[in-house]
């Protein structure tokens, strides 16, 4: 199956798991806004997939140099990314709504390419200019939203804009990371298998200590239904979708494809009536971060 084909699979996924785990905070009260369980769907299902490729190939990684170094940028990225990066977005998703939050999470590219002129010593050109414009300005929108129409004050609060902008960063901080990972020759599910274990593992053990492990669980059990079952597989699955397709299609090929996340997630949040209410400003905004993200990764 050609790699583009596969990324457009994984955009679907990823924006299907949002709406779902959308439905699911509306309908239960979740404790960290779904993220348990996600993570651990995720970890059984990457876990899975890691072995698998382990066992097929198991000398895949004596010609991989510092294999130490690359486990611990993985283990770096899920823990920055994976666990807290999506617990502050799924908080955002709660507080804001699935299309909202994808919205500002498009910020992601942006930050990343910031932090690899200061650190990488990449460059910005005119074209990537005209898309960070684009995306500074539709994401501004969903900032004026709630000062020009005052009826929303009170619902979409700054507490999730907030959030969500901290989930781009951390999302932004990782993406620089894996940029260093993939120049190692090692499968791209290989490094995906790592942080999602990694993020799952740490959080059982933050939970541990906290003593709240087993309050977790308990309450999962009572409150987990289809929408968190299948936003926890599809968020999995998107992710080993996209991981699979760079295997054959290079980065600057599939990343713009997830660029048309807004745009599904709106469509599916109607599609499925999940309970969000998109008004204009909302449509106005899906549309410019999309076409500036397609600009930028384009380029």
């Amino acid at each position: 199956m050609s790699g583009i084909i596969i990324a457009i699979l994984a955009t679907v996924s990823y924006s299907l798991s949002y709406v779902f785990l959308r439905k699911a905070q509306t309908t239960s009260n979740l404790p960290d806004h779904g993220l348990f369980p996600v993570l651990g769907i995720g970890g059984f299902m990457l876990g899975l997939s890691l072995l698998i490729q382990i066992f097929r190939s198991p000398n895949q990684f004596e010609a991989v140099p510092n294999l130490n170094h690359l486990i611990m940028y993985c283990i770096i990225v899920g823990i920055t990314g994976t666990l807290i990066g999506r617990r502050a977005f799924y908080a955002a998703i709660h507080d804001l709504g699935a299309t909202r939050s994808v919205i500002i999470k498009t910020l992601q590219p942006v930050i990343t390419m910031m932090i690899a002129v200061t650190i990488l010593g990449e460059t910005f050109n005119r074209t990537d200019m005209i898309g960070i414009v684009l995306l500074l300005t539709g994401v501004a929108l969903l900032y004026l939203e709630p000062i020009i129409l005052p009826p929303l004050r009170l619902k979409f609060i700054h507490h999730g804009l907030m959030l969500g902008f901290f989930a781009a960063s951390l999302y932004g901080i990782s993406d620089v990371i894996r940029k260093i990972v993939m120049h190692y020759p090692i499968s791209p599910l290989f490094a995906a298998g790592i942080e999602m274990n990694a993020a799952f593992f740490v959080y059982l053990l933050v939970l541990a200590i906290r003593g709240r492990l087993r309050d977790y669980v308990n309450q999962y059990i009572h409150v987990f239904n289809r929408n968190l079952l299948m936003a926890g597989v599809l968020s999995a699955s998107g992710r080993i979708l996209f991981f699979t397709a760079l295997i054959t299609t290079p980065v600057f090929v599939a990343s713009p494809i997830l660029a048309i996340q807004p745009i599904l997630v709106a469509l599916f949040s109607v599609i499925f009536r999940v309970s969000e209410k998109i008004g204009l400003f909302v449509y106005i905004s899906v549309i410019m971060v999309t076409i500036s993200i397609i600009v930028i990764g384009s380029n």
